[in-house]
């Protein structure tokens, strides 16, 4: 039996093979790299953008602070749904002082919307003469609720210096929204 021989590697078979892995792992790590700054770029704009979008919160909360007084004032001038049975109270015990029979009836209990703005629509009834009328509409303009005041209806069968039949159209704006629910 002859003995075997062994192959031998050629050393420059095995430079090339070391030479080409080299290239491989080289080109492996260029893209890695390209994909992570492409990554770094953008988790770098992203911080950039929450930087400022905490700035604007914080800036938020400021303005809101400085002016949280003055935005309560306003809400209070336009009642919510909670707050609704507080100004029928008023108005009721405002239109009661000048006649007993007054009655208070809302045309609508849903909002007319109209542009930014929504409103009750309302009809306050009254038996009353002139010296009453004008107490009454004097009363509503010291409400701090905002009003308007849409019609006025007199109906006078013993003439104008008696007592008659007085329906006063109002426009009570509210909160937008205002739920009911």
């Amino acid at each position: 039996m002859e003995p075997k021989k062994q192959q031998q590697i050629h050393p420059i078979t095995i430079l090339g093979l070391v030479c080409s892995l080299i290239v491989v792992v080289n080109v492996l790590f260029v893209v890695l790299t390209a994909s992570s700054a492409v990554t770094i770029k953008l988790l770098n704009k992203e911080l950039v953008i929450l930087e400022q979008d905490q700035r604007i919160i914080a800036r938020s909360a400021d303005v809101y602070d400085q002016y949280k007084d003055d935005i309560d004032i306003i809400s209070r001038v336009f009642p919510s749904a909670d707050t609704i049975l507080t100004f029928i109270e008023t108005l009721e015990s405002a239109s009661q002082r000048i006649s007993p029979s007054a009655t208070v009836k809302f045309n609508s209990l849903t909002p007319i919307k109209y542009q930014d703005t929504s409103y009750l629509l309302l009809t306050v009834s009254l038996k009353t003469d002139l010296e009453g009328i004008t107490t009454f509409l004097h009363a509503i303009e010291l409400l701090s609720y905002m009003t308007h005041v849409t019609s006025i209806i007199v109906n006078t069968p013993d003439g104008f210096t008696k007592t008659a039949d007085v329906a006063i159209g109002l426009k009570l704006y509210v909160q937008n929204p205002f739920s009911t629910e």
